[in-house]
């Protein structure tokens, strides 16, 4: 897809959020299920599973059938009548949200939505039950080798059967599955380490940190990542797993984590080690930073400084008292000796 072509669809992509509310209706959230509510016809749709293929991919050959069943259930008290369509999908600025496309915006390169042939197309489920719909993944002789992506969607076509209410004619948005199908073959499989960043110093933890996976394969990926911390004489003090996303092909995804170490003393090294796909392979970058509590420790310092020039300003107080004292019993001394003197020259006379 070109630039000018991935320009118009992000545009697209924010209008399209702002409107229908994509986070809510189609992001993905870790549940058994994914669910719409109506809060004015008091509607609640559920798809189940809300992905396929995420965890353990279905790989099939080109010209390979693969059936899955999917299921729909209707938590409302009236029955309601739902369509199930497929569409591709690309991703929300935040690597995550999947957003549906046009006929006009898809790219042959990862469509997966021709492949798809749902049974039924439309039905009714009754109140407080679920139905099965199947889905044929019919993969063509000449498809590409790696990842294809589609959303297999289910809409309330006319509100509830039978409204009792006219707002329930309303209902617009959807809810489904995320298909995830790789196609056997030679895959290109490459992602590289972005933006690896701890702040450059810190003075109490804990210590964020963050990167970026820049996913350049044929196929989605799922990196494990590690950090490794090192402290000044180069040996490792700590490990710090890191939560493992999916990242889609030619997209960059955030990551981010912590060090809860609160109190460091001094400079460290991080390094980041990630590996991913089925290959193993492996990327790896790092940085350094200071944890220090520099503001304690300059307190601690004015606190000593100021006891030890009380000290050398008490013992002066001391020595000089001393001195004096001397000096004084000198005085008396020869006071005494210059008594004894006079006594002892009047007794000679």
């Amino acid at each position: 897809m070109n630039t000018a072509c991935q320009t118009s669809l992000l545009k697209k992509i924010t209008v399209f959020s702002a409107i229908v509310g994509v986070g809510v209706v189609f992001g993905v959230r870790s549940l058994s299920a994914q669910e719409f509510v109506s809060t004015d016809t008091a509607v609640t749709i559920t798809a189940i599973p809300p992905r396929v293929g995420d965890q353990e991919y279905i790989k099939l050959a080109p010209g390979e059938k693969e059936q899955v069943q999917l299921r729909i259930r209707n938590n409302s008290t009236q029955p309601i009548n739902i369509r199930t369509t497929a569409r591709d999908f690309m991703l929300d600025l935040d690597g995550q949200t999947p957003i549906p496309l046009t006929d006009q915006e898809l790219t042959s390169r990862w469509s997966l939505a021709d492949w798809l042939l749902i049974a039924p197309v439309e039905q009714t489920v009754g109140p407080q039950s679920t139905v099965a719909v199947s889905v044929l993944i019919e993969v063509p002789e000449d498809a590409l080798p790696g990842g294809h992506y589609a959303m297999v969607t289910h809409e309330p076509v006319s509100g509830i059967s039978n409204p009792t209410d006219e707002s329930a004619s309303a209902i617009s948005q959807k809810v489904g599955s995320l298909f995830y199908v790789v196609v056997d073959g030679l895959i290109h499989e490459e992602a590289f380490i972005r933006d690896f960043t701890f702040p450059k110093f810190t003075e109490i933890g804990p210590v964020d940190f963050s990167f970026y996976v820049d996913n350049q394969s044929d196929i989605h990926i799922r990196p494990q990542a590690t950090v490794e911390i090192y402290n000044i004489f180069n040996q490792k003090i700590d490990t710090i797993p890191v939560e493992s996303k999916n990242v889609f092909p030619l997209y960059n995804r955030a990551f981010s984590g912590q060090w809860d170490r609160v109190w460091g003393h001094g400079f460290y090294t991080a390094k980041l080690i990630l590996s991913y796909g089925e290959q193993g392979n492996i990327a790896i970058a790092s940085t350094s930073f200071w944890l220090l509590p520099l503001k304690l420790l300059l307190t601690a310092l004015l606190i000593v400084l100021v006891l030890v020039a009380m000290g050398i300003s008490i013992r002066r107080h001391i020595l000089h008292k001393n001195q004096n004292k001397d000096q004084h019993i000198k005085e008396l001394e020869q006071q005494v000796a210059k008594l004894n003197k006079e006594q002892l020259q009047k007794h000679e006379e």
